[in-house]
């Protein structure tokens, strides 16, 4: 019963690592299209804003996948133990 209650919380959060993988994907291509359609002024790091906050997006977004995979790790370890 346990190992059952384990198990769907473990497909819960692989769930919500596939959504926002799917969620980085699209921000990589916004990322992208905002990089092209961007001219700095002169030979300079500049970005502009949305390029700045697509850049945190992302950022947090993978910091997230990587919490969800230690997560589930763990309760893989936790199940196979039971």
């Amino acid at each position: 019963m346990i190992k059952r209650k384990l198990q769907a919380v473990i497909n819960r959060l692989s769930d919500d690592k596939g959504m926002l993988k799917r969620a980085l994907n699209d921000y990589y291509d916004e990322r992208e299209e905002a990089e092209l359609d961007f001219e700095p002024i002169s030979d300079t790091w500049e970005i502009s804003e949305q390029m700045y906050e697509l850049d945190r997006k992302i950022e947090s977004a993978e910091g997230y996948v990587e919490g969800l995979n230690e997560a589930i790790k763990r309760l893989e370890m936790l199940k196979e133990s039971i």
